[in-house]
């Protein structure tokens, strides 16, 4: 079994929203390049610069996931390092040695510590405990080692076209993109990271409707996640959920140098509680976004902005 090593250590263990866990950023590493414009930019901005998900070699954990590499979350995650010890068989041996294995069928896979076979989401939880640490930390060094980067940001590359470019080029919105200035196209990619049932990948009508316009495109990511940040009133409000807490500093400023955050705010600064702006019928099918962080007390006042209507 790996021992807990420098990459993972107590710097690492981070606090989030109640919850504990690993954010470990990693070595940046070379960006590789594209034909494809989309593809291009997609690269360029979760790969790289300000605005990125992460490293090759990072390591998230802290909010409920196991995500390794540059945002690849769960199931993603497991492809990710499918893909990258597919090139690598000499790793994918040295992690068996230690109970660490994808499946054939993109699951994680780990040996636990009385000998027991875990799979999937048992194999998520075994990850995740602080204690196991040192199986994340091996595969992290192995990804860093001079020699396998190169092939683990491969891995990333086909990851981006699976996940993202080839439904985008399938669903009509990779041409739509002709037409969009890069930052449109940087955003509307990361929205599709940030829930991909709420991005272009699965919404390609409301994504192609917007033209790449910056409200629009967050009034077509606002309706698809309705479920978790809708309102009794009708109202939707970005940040009211722990999947999109802190939506402006958190993602919207960094995004595609901030266009979307420059949208919003340029649209009405209100002060409300989250309770009012629920209940309240002036906000019925209204797209509102908090400022800073969210409260789990309804009833403190929190700065948002109404970015009106949907426009979809």
């Amino acid at each position: 079994r790996a021992e807990l090593g420098t990459r993972l250590g107590a710097d690492q263990w981070k606090p989030y929203h109640g919850n504990h866990g690993w954010m470990y950023g990693g070595p940046a590493q070379p960006m590789p390049t594209s034909d494809d414009r989309v593809t291009r930019l997609a690269i360029g901005e979760l790969f790289a610069g300000t605005a990125q998900e992460g490293t090759p070699s990072s390591i998230n954990t802290y909010d409920g996931t196991v995500t390794i590499g540059s945002g690849w979350a769960d199931s993603n995650a497991a492809d990710y390092v499918h893909r990258w010890l597919a090139l690598e068989p000499a790793s994918r041996e040295k992690l068996r040695a230690i109970g660490f294995a994808v499946t054939d069928d993109q699951q994680f896979a780990v040996v636990d510590n009385t000998g027991h076979v875990l799979v999937g989401a048992r194999a998520h939880a075994f990850l995740r405990d602080r204690a196991n640490g040192g199986v994340l930390d091996y595969l992290a060094a192995l990804l860093e080692q001079p020699g396998s980067a190169p092939h683990a940001m491969q891995a990333q590359v086909g990851e981006l076209e699976r996940y993202a470019i080839d439904r985008l080029k399938r669903n009509g919105v990779h041409d739509a993109m002709a037409t969009w200035s890069d930052d449109a196209i940087r955003v509307a990619i990361h929205f599709g990271g940030w829930a991909f049932a709420a991005g272009p990948a699965t919404n390609p009508r409301d994504y192609i409707a917007s033209g790449g316009d910056p409200l629009k495109m967050l009034h077509a990511f606002a309706t698809h996640m309705r479920r978790e940040i809708g309102r009794p009133n009708g109202a939707l409000v970005v940040g009211a959920s722990a999947h999109t807490a802190s939506p402006l500093a958190g993602h919207l400023d960094r995004w595609g140098n901030g266009i979307v955050a420059t949208a919003i705010r340029g649209t009405t600064r209100i002060e409300a509680t989250l309770a009012e702006v629920s209940t309240d019928p002036a906000y019925a099918g209204h797209v509102l976004v908090i400022e800073g962080a969210s409260s789990a007390d309804p009833n403190v006042k929190l700065e948002l902005w109404d970015t009106g209507t949907l426009q979809l």
